[in-house]
């Protein structure tokens, strides 16, 4: 049962986490990318979606292991 609830705490934590930045990634677009290159300011879920897209990319485009040998 504890290791239930500190899994069910770790996953809120990372939630919660992944919001916080999601808001801090639409402030950071919506004082910058507007007035440099002229385009939409963006909603919140919108900055939840580049986050999650960004996320996918770097999986992708990145993998770990590739990391891991340029550092050897």
């Amino acid at each position: 049962m504890e290791t239930f609830i500190v899994g069910v705490a770790v996953v809120a934590m990372i939630f919660l986490v992944c919001l916080v930045i999601s808001a801090l990634l639409r402030w950071l677009w919506n004082m910058t990318v507007p007035q440099v290159f002229g385009l939409k300011e963006i909603a919140y879920w919108q900055a939840f979606r580049i986050l999650i897209i960004a996320a996918i990319s770097k999986k992708l485009l990145f993998p770990r292991f590739i990391i891991f040998e340029l550092f050897k």
